[in-house]
């Protein structure tokens, strides 16, 4: 350990010196799942329609529906249903 003077005194440093690591990125143990925005993200592309359009049929905002696409927010059920009757598909495809 490094030796310190100042004015005639002695100070010896009693910590470790500090060695900095890269972490290790962190490898995932199970298949991500694709969550309820990009479910959205998926169905209004296959079926073609733009985000002002779905917007419009599900009485939202198109800001709203950008934020359920990025998963900033999650749908309610009632739109959860309505989605389900735009898309003809199940309301479970986007709650599992």
């Amino acid at each position: 350990m490094p030796t310190r003077f100042l004015e005639n005194h002695v100070f010896e440093q009693d910590w470790d010196d500090v060695v900095w690591k890269k972490k290790r990125a962190a490898v995932p143990t199970t298949v991500p799942s694709v969550t309820i925005g990009r479910k959205i993200v998926l169905l209004r592309q296959k079926k073609q329609i733009t985000l002002l359009k779905l917007s419009n049929l599900l009485h939202i905002t198109k800001k709203e529906l950008g934020e359920y696409e990025a998963g900033k927010l999650v749908p309610c059920k009632r739109i959860v249903s309505k989605l389900s009757k735009i898309f003809n598909t199940n309301m479970h495809v986007f709650l599992n």
